[in-house]
């Protein structure tokens, strides 16, 4: 986790309509739509903070692990 989530927040904003995209797919199969529907969720939340605004390619000034979950914990409704 400590090499992933780092580089999560940059790419999350296009992964939220891409969850949707297989929610709904699955939806039309039968199948239930509701983990992607959350993980459409949890990628906007991730989206919708300052986190989203590093670059990929700066990848060497990413936060540390730590720090990104107290950032992400200024997000969060109270």
């Amino acid at each position: 986790m400590e090499r992933t989530i780092p580089g999560l927040p940059s790419k999350s904003k296009r992964w939220v309509g891409e969850m949707k995209e297989i929610a709904a797919t699955f939806a039309e199969v039968g199948l239930t739509p509701k983990i992607l529907d959350g993980a459409a969720d949890m990628f906007q939340f991730v989206g919708d903070t300052r986190l989203a605004d590093l670059q990929p390619e700066d990848q060497g000034s990413f936060p540390v692990m730590e720090d990104i979950i107290t950032i992400f914990s200024e997000y969060l409704d109270t």
